[in-house]
């Protein structure tokens, strides 16, 4: 994995100020997608995603490389 900031769902909240149901919504329309980790680390709780793309969509720019998130 790159060296890259992660953040979790509280942050994430903060920052795009939506709700959990919002951010479950922009998840589904694959507007943003969380971290895969590996199968060992999976915990329902413990969603993390790339600061990157948080900060993108603040912005409001289109996701310029849609593959680079995973599912």
């Amino acid at each position: 994995m790159t060296d890259e900031n992660l953040i979790e769902v509280p942050e994430v909240l903060r920052r795009l100020k939506v709700s959990r149901k919002t951010l479950y919504s922009l998840m589904r329309e694959g507007k943003i997608k969380p971290i895969e980790k590996p199968s060992y680390l999976k915990r329902a709780a413990k969603l993390q995603f790339r600061e990157r793309d948080v900060d993108r969509l603040v912005k409001g720019e289109p996701d310029p490389k849609p593959e680079n998130c995973a599912a």
